[in-house]
Formats: structure tokens, C-alpha cells, sequence
């Protein structure tokens, strides 16, 4: 009786311990953090907030924010050349990011940001610095950066005031004054208003 006794509390031992051990496990399992698999990728958002004392800035993605640390060792360019923090990280911007996970923290490797264009949809003006009549774009050469202009069926050109097109408006070294809107990183023309060499000599005299 004894010995059967013995034999049912071990066996109810066992079964408990073992109830406890998956327990345990699970929520061990639970509470691990997510890998993020993110990490030593690049990902693309707008800057939505920075905090210039902590060198961080939260990343906004479709999907979720993330909070990036920068430091000494941080690659940054804006529009293609090198920057710093201060002038390249700033709300509104466009960056991609690479980055690496210390503990909970994201620390940026490479910045490449795109300036934030707020002026988007103002009149910009300057000189046709190169065309590409097969993509429809030029680039307006202007202070402080040349931009490039992607022009469509939609877009309104004129030449000295009268109706034009494309190909007969614009044309390296033209004044244009240009009105566009942003789609992503492309900046569309919605308006081309170009003035010839020899227009500007008249309004000279």
C-alpha cells in the first residue's frame, strides 16, 4: 500500500513538474522580443520627428514608426552629397536607412536623405541645364540645388506666353518658371512657363 502510495505521488509529480516546465516555456517564448528582421536592411520613410540633443529620429513607415540613433560613425548624405545630422535629418525629409540593433536601439549606419521639398507646388525658377526628351524630364539648374522636372500630358507649356510643347519650349539654357507638384521622389510640372534668349533681350530694351 505504501509502495503504491509512493508510486502515485511521483507519478503526480512528474505530470505537474512537466504542466509547469510547458508553463514556463511558453511564456518564456512569449515574452522574447521579435527579431527584427529589418536590421542591416535599408528602409525608406519620412523623417517625422528629431531630437537633435539625443541625435534620434523617428522614421516613418507605412507600417509602423522606428526610432533611429545616430553617432560618430553614422554615413549621411543629402541629395547625394556628404552631410552631417543637423542638415540633413529635418522633419518632412525623405531618408533610407540602414541600420543595426544594439539591444532595443537602432543605430543608423548610412543615411541617404532627400531634402524636404515644402515648396512644392510654388514656381521655381532658373536655367534648363539638360534635357531628356525620350523621359520628358530636364534639369532646372537653380540655387540652391538643380532639380530635376518630369513634364506630362497634363502639363501646361507655354513659350513667350503662347502655347507650346515639350520639344519646342524647352531647350537647354532656356528661363523657364516652373510649378510642380511632388509623387514620391519625382517632381511633376503641372505648369512650364519658358522665355527665349531673344525675349529677354527685348525686355531689356
Amino acid at each position: 500500500m505504501a509502495r503504491q502510495t509512493l508510486v502515485m505521488v511521483l507519478v503526480c509529480a512528474v505530470v505537474v513538474g512537466g504542466i509547469w516546465c510547458g508553463q514556463a516555456l511558453a511564456i518564456s517564448s512569449a515574452t522574447q522580443p521579435v527579431a527584427d528582421s529589418g536590421a542591416g536592411q535599408a528602409k525608406t520613410g519620412t523623417v517625422k520627428s528629431v531630437d537633435a540633443k539625443a541625435k534620434t529620429f523617428v522614421l516613418d513607415l507605412s507600417t509602423r514608426p522606428l526610432t533611429m540613433t545616430v553617432n560618430d560613425k553614422t554615413v549621411i548624405t543629402l541629395d547625394g552629397k556628404a552631410s552631417t545630422f543637423e542638415a540633413a535629418i529635418k522633419v518632412g525629409a525623405k531618408v533610407s536607412v540602414t541600420y543595426t540593433k544594439d539591444g532595443d536601439n537602432r543605430i543608423a549606419t548610412k543615411i541617404e536623405a532627400t531634402a524636404a521639398d515644402a515648396a512644392a507646388g510654388e514656381a521655381k525658377t532658373g536655367t534648363v541645364k539638360s534635357v531628356d526628351a525620350k523621359l520628358k524630364t530636364f534639369v532646372l539648374e537653380r540655387e540652391p540645388r538643380p532639380m530635376t522636372m518630369t513634364v506630362n500630358d497634363k502639363t501646361v507649356i507655354t513659350l513667350d506666353g503662347k502655347a507650346s510643347t515639350f520639344e519646342a519650349a524647352i531647350k537647354v539654357d532656356a528661363k523657364v518658371s516652373v510649378a510642380y507638384t511632388r509623387n514620391g521622389d519625382n517632381r511633376i510640372a503641372t505648369k512650364v512657363e519658358v522665355t527665349t534668349a531673344e525675349k529677354k533681350e527685348e525686355k531689356k530694351k
